[in-house]
């Protein structure tokens, strides 16, 4: 609900069906479908009294703080309505509970989980925050997750994090939920157990979101900071708070609090749907060509300099990526060899395959002979040697991504 409307929003995801095959040439998609409702009307001319009490008044006045997390928007002073993201996208996050009058209390973030399903015990999930307050995923290496602390200083009452949008690894869903711990502490209890701790890749050190005291977040680097279930204000330190934490011991001192889904877009597909539709044709005609642009495109992929040179070999490659794998990345290796300049034949040869024609041709010459054997895979050894016998065969491998 923002403001005058009442909004539901949903998603339409797309997923690419491979049978047989471990590479895929497509993305999936995700389209988000938002629908606005105006939230007012007029019914009667009789004015309407509501009988019923805000959620939170009730909670405040049967003795609980509310926690509550937020999207934020870059100037972190607006709150962001979308829930859409891009791969490489920092989230930005502020956790919040509402303090009233307890003045003298901070919150801190125990611990917050990943999951697909509003289900935080759900078997597939990751941990983004653990250990009480430590920013696990800020110490992957490619993250720029961090704690954020305001140009003006922490408020008591709020803490911000920036999280390095990702999703779920072999999951085309391309959404995630997010679950978090929420606790308050007295304000002047940083320690172990009460901290936000960031890890810094330059000095790989673990240093806390305010003051110097790197020592607080040791125990980030062993993974045991102590139990969050513990009292969070022990005896010894009750007395410090004052009569105010005495009359308070009845409050509930953490909550959880989530958010999602969150649907998390791969960058490529979305720059493409943003384009302007004559660029957009065009990109997406060179990944879904027509059969005469495939024609154009695949009549010679091992492409003839202008004046041959014998020491190069040229061939264009569709891009393509491996079926369920979301690292979208790849490795090239390639076995090389040299042969004498007119020694072309069914192992010293380039064929590529003319779809129209259902035939493979050589790239020089129009003897078709020699490209034969392409069509039952078996063209000869190619560890025979390939020079006249008092030459030498050289073979090199060349490794690229």
């Amino acid at each position: 609900m923002i403001e005058d409307f009442l909004i539901y929003t949903t998603h339409l995801t797309h997923i690419p069906n491979y049978p047989g095959s471990v590479i895929v040439r497509t993305n999936g998609a995700v389209v988000p479908i938002e629908c606005r409702y105006l939230r007012k009307g007029n019914v009667s001319s009789n004015p309407i009294n509501p009988t019923w009490i805000p959620f939170s008044s009730t909670r405040s006045g049967e003795g609980h703080l509310t926690f509550s997390l937020r999207l934020m928007n870059g100037d972190w002073l607006t709150e962001r309505t979308s829930t859409v993201y891009y791969l490489g996208e920092l989230i930005h996050i502020e956790a919040s509970v509402s303090l009233a009058n307890h003045v003298s209390l901070k919150l801190y973030i125990d611990r917050c989980v990943a999951t697909l399903s509003p289900d935080k015990d759900s078997t597939l999930r990751y941990s983004i925050i653990d250990y009480n307050g430590c920013l696990l995923d800020s110490k992957a290496e490619d993250s720029f997750s961090t704690f954020v602390l305001p140009r003006d200083g922490r408020e008591p009452d709020k803490l911000q994090f920036d999280l390095d949008a990702f999703r779920f690894y072999g999951d085309e869903r391309s959404l995630i939920f997010i679950t978090c711990h929420l606790r308050v502490a007295a304000v002047d209890q940083g320690d172990s157990r009460n901290k936000a701790c960031t890890f810094q890749k330059l000095e790989r050190i673990w240093r806390p979101l305010e003051g110097s005291d790197s020592d607080i977040c040791a125990c980030c680097h062993v993974g045991n900071c102590g139990s969050p279930r513990e009292i969070l204000f022990p005896s010894r330190r009750r007395r410090d708070l004052g009569p105010e934490a005495e009359s308070e011991a009845g409050l509930e001192w953490e909550g959880e609090a989530s958010l999602g889904p969150l649907i998390i877009l791969d960058t490529e597909l979305t720059n493409l749907a943003t384009q302007p539709l004559t660029e957009g044709d065009g990109m997406m005609q060179e990944r879904s060509p027509s059969v005469a642009s495939w024609t154009a495109k695949l009549r010679t992929p091992f492409q003839p300099p202008f004046c041959w040179e014998p020491d190069k070999l040229r061939f264009e490659l569709d891009a393509f990526r491996f079926h369920g794998d979301e690292r979208s990345l790849m490795f090239i290796t390639c076995h090389l060899r040299v042969a004498a300049v007119d020694q072309g034949d069914s192992r010293n040869k380039a064929c590529t395959f003319q779809k129209l024609e259902h035939i493979w041709r050589p790239l020089e010459g129009s003897d078709s002979d020699i490209c034969a054997c392409c069509h039952v895979g078996n063209c000869g050894s190619t560890r025979s040697s390939c020079l006249p016998p008092e030459g030498k065969t050289l073979a090199l491998k060349l490794v690229g991504h």
